[in-house]
């Protein structure tokens, strides 16, 4: 059976000692050990990172996708430039405004 979920949170399973700080941590109950290694549900991963800032021994780790996969996209819910503190969501580089 293949795996639905995607995560963009993993475990290193070389690193981990099974200390347990993630199991204790995780909002989800999504952590167990077995065989002295710590392992992610998947189904109940919410992907809060939590787990990954309490790890002493850094074995769980963050996959991330450079911000140049969205060219693949026609549309992208982000934009260039910033949005300007009166909410005009206009480029304010190209328009030379003060944030």
């Amino acid at each position: 059976m293949s795996d639905k979920f995607f995560h963009s949170v993993y475990l290193d399973a070389d690193l981990c000692k099974g200390c347990i700080n993630c199991i204790k941590r995780c909002p989800t109950e999504a952590i167990r050990v077995r065989n002295g290694k710590a392992r992610i549900t998947s189904s109940f991963c919410i992907d809060c990172g939590e787990c990954v800032r309490v790890c002493a021994n850094h074995a769980k780790k963050v996959s991330i996708d450079s911000l140049d996969i969205l060219d693949q996209y026609e549309y992208t819910v982000t934009r260039s430039g910033r949005i300007r503190s009166d909410g005009d969501a206009t480029d304010c580089y190209a328009s030379h405004d003060p944030l």
